[in-house]
């Protein structure tokens, strides 16, 4: 829990830290690699714990998860689901299963656009190819 917190403190001070560098006409990505010399994606993702305003009791690595979840209500579903005692694989697990339950006929539909445009990208080269032999 405390590592929890003091992750989501850090996100709000890297917010105030881009406010400053944008004030004074600094580039932020130079002072997260330059001065404070901590990954991007670590800085992002922090701020994105604070600014979700993420539950510091599911903790640090949870959170790191539920930062990842971009829709809101799917997120807080998984936070509460961690609050309540689930397993992180276990909410990992459904999370994922239900972005993958979407309507099986749009599901169809796009996987036969991506077929025939795959299709027609092999039929192209294969002409180009056996013209390639002719001459």
């Amino acid at each position: 829990m405390n590592n929890g917190k003091l992750v989501k403190e850090l996100g709000q001070l890297l917010l105030k830290a881009r406010d400053l560098c944008s004030a004074i006409g600094g580039r932020y990505e130079d002072y997260i690699d330059r001065v404070l010399r901590i990954p991007r994606q670590a800085a992002n993702l922090a701020v994105r714990m604070h600014r979700y305003n993420l539950d510091p009791k599911a903790g640090a690595d949870n959170m790191r998860f539920l930062a990842g979840i971009p829709n809101e209500e799917k997120r807080l579903a998984a936070q509460n689901a961690l609050l309540t005692g689930k397993s992180p694989d276990t909410v990992k697990i459904s999370t994922r299963q239900k972005a993958e339950d979407d309507d099986p006929r749009l599901r169809l539909e796009k996987e036969k656009i991506r077929l025939e445009r795959t299709i027609a990208s092999l039929s192209k080269r294969l002409k180009e190819i056996e013209k390639e032999l002719l001459n």
